[in-house]
C-alpha cells in the first residue's frame, strides 16, 4: 500500500489486457509471468508492467462499493454482492449484442474454482468437479450465451437486474431461472 500511485485509463487497459493473456497463457503462479527462467519466460509482461504494480493493482481491484453491502445475517444478501455490476453489465449487453435463431439449449455448467467460495459447488462428473455453477440459455448452432444465472445456493433471494421482468411460476427451476438473472 505505500507503493500506491493513482491509475489511469491507460494503465487500466493495460492490465485488464495482461488479464486477458493470462486467461490464454496458463501458468501456476502470477509471478511466473514475470518469471527471468527461460522455461516459464514471457517477456511481454515485464515490458508492459512490474509484476509489483500489477499485483498491487489486483489487489485493489473492485467492482462494487464494499461499505454498501448489507451484513451477513440479512436474508436478503446478495452473494455476488462484490461483482453484481458485472453480472448485470454482462446479462444485459449479451442481449442487446445478438438476436438469437428459434434453436435455443437450456445448460448448466461449472466453471473451474479451486480457490475458497461458500457457494463453490461439486459435480463428480463433470471434467473440472469443484467449480461455479451456471445455468446458460444458449443458441444450439453457434453457442451464443444469450442469458445465465450464476448458481449461488437454493435459499438465495434472487434479484432482477432493472427492466428484467419476474419469470413465469409455471415453468420449471432452470427455465426460472433463465429468465432471472
Amino acid at each position: 500500500m505505500r507503493d500506491w500511485k493513482r491509475t489511469d485509463s491507460v494503465e487500466t487497459e493495460k492490465f485488464l489486457g495482461l488479464l486477458l493473456m493470462m486467461s490464454i497463457l496458463k501458468k501456476p503462479l502470477i509471478a511466473q509471468y514475470w518469471s527471468k527462467n527461460p522455461l516459464y519466460s514471457t517477456p511481454l509482461f515485464g515490458l508492459v508492467m512490474s509484476r509489483n504494480r500489477f499485483q498491487l493493482l489486483l489487489s485493489m481491484l473492485h467492482f462494487n462499493d464494499s461499505t454498501q453491502q448489507p451484513s451477513r445475517d440479512d436474508p436478503l444478501q446478495d452473494k455476488l454482492f462484490k461483482l453484481r455490476p458485472v453480472v448485470d453489465h454482462l446479462f444485459e449487453h449479451f442481449q442487446l449484442t445478438y438476436s438469437m435463431s428459434q434453436n435455443v439449449c437450456i445448460d448448466e455448467s461449472l466453471q473451474l474454482w479451486k480457490g475458497c467460495l461458500h457457494f463453490k459447488q461439486c459435480i463428480p462428473i463433470k471434467r473440472s468437479r469443484f467449480g461455479v455453477k451456471s445455468f446458460k440459455l444458449c443458441e444450439s448452432n453457434g453457442r451464443y450465451i444469450y442469458r445465465f444465472r450464476i448458481y449461488v445456493g437454493k435459499d438465495n433471494l434472487l434479484q432482477f437486474p432493472p427492466g428484467i421482468p419476474q419469470p413465469p411460476i409455471q415453468f420449471g427451476p432452470k427455465l426460472n431461472a433463465m429468465c432471472g438473472s
